[in-house]
């Protein structure tokens, strides 16, 4: 992976490993963002940010559930990286 802007995204309740793997790539030498929980703001603000982030970066990382599998919302926003051309890798 050429070092560039990543954006890590997966469901929230793996929320210690989404971090875990930003904090990863961050000491590749990439810039990274990634998902967290922020309950301050309102579900539609969230989404939005979301998608934004995502036309942003480079790449994205999506972090599988436990159980293995993506989210539903994950799943979308997968589709929605890939619809614009995003390299999308599955952690």
């Amino acid at each position: 992976m050429v070092k560039g802007r990543i954006f890590v995204i997966g469901s929230l309740s793996r929320e210690k490993e989404i971090k875990r793997v930003a904090e990863y790539y961050q000491k590749l030498g990439h810039e990274v963002n990634y998902v967290r929980k922020q309950p301050d703001k309102d579900f539609t603000t969230l989404v939005n940010e979301v998608f934004q982030k995502i036309y942003e970066a480079d790449s994205i990382v999506a972090v599988q559930k436990e159980e293995g599998g993506l989210g539903e919302g994950t799943t979308y926003e997968v589709a929605f990286a890939k619809f614009i051309g995003k390299t999308v890798f599955i952690f």
